[in-house]
């Protein structure tokens, strides 16, 4: 190849690395996976997802417990195994029957993808599913679907040229993700309310919340509680 398998390029204001070929890709990001670790800072990671989340964070002691702690419990619910596979099956038996429900209009059926997707995830969070005319949960994807089509190309751009989130036109479409975020982060603090309520240590754990307030509970008085 002309340049190389390892190339740098420069974009805007940062300076981007291509790695072209398989064993540039497994010397650098899998075997030295440390020194690719780090996020760099956009709008989208930054501004919308305040870096929350095990994908969001930088290489650190918490994103290693975060992570290890997720792998964990989302085994325990079910991932890779089949319990998880009979209530994806039941979602997409609920998907099938509203399809038939609007004669396969796929227009009308978009919607109803965002359902099944989004209530695999609550069964695993939350340990229970939403209907598509519920306020909050399920409203969060479909509002999502169309924030991120009108949000599309500014929101990539974001990413590589980080100042541009300051001008319109990418201004608004930014602003509407940033909000929308903020409603789904209102209702995950609901719906953990909801949990704390009803929690009781000593029984078994419903869902992930459970398991992490157990987890809060078990580190309470030992160093490693700032990790939760």
């Amino acid at each position: 190849m002309k340049y190389g398998d390892v190339m740098s390029l420069p974009f805007a204001d940062n300076s981007i690395v291509v790695l072209s070929s398989l064993s540039s890709i497994i010397e650098g990001p899998v075997r030295q996976g440390l020194n690719f670790a780090n996020r760099p800072w956009s709008f989208f990671h930054d501004r919308v997802l305040k870096r929350n989340g095990i994908a969001m964070l930088d290489y650190s002691e918490e994103w290693l417990e975060q992570r290890r702690f997720t792998m964990s419990t989302l085994k325990t619910f079910g991932l890779g195994k089949t319990s998880l596979t009979n209530q994806v099956v039941e979602e997409v038996e609920y998907f099938a029957e509203g399809m038939r429900k609007v004669n396969g209009d796929f227009k009308k059926g978009r919607v109803l993808i965002l359902e099944m997707n989004g209530n695999i995830i609550a069964r695993l969070a939350f340990g229970r599913r939403f209907d598509i005319t519920e306020k909050g949960f399920m409203s969060f994807f479909a509002q999502m679907t169309e924030s991120y089509a009108d949000a599309s190309f500014p929101l990539q751009l974001s990413v590589f040229v980080p100042w541009t989130h300051h001008f319109h036109p990418f201004r608004k479409p930014l602003r509407d993700c940033e909000k929308l975020h903020e409603m789904m982060q209102d209702q995950v603090t609901e719906e953990i309310k909801r949990h704390k309520e009803m929690f009781d240590p000593a029984s078994e754990s419903r869902d992930f919340i459970d398991e992490y307030l157990k987890k809060i509970l078990e580190l309470k008085d030992c160093d490693e509680k700032h990790l939760y």
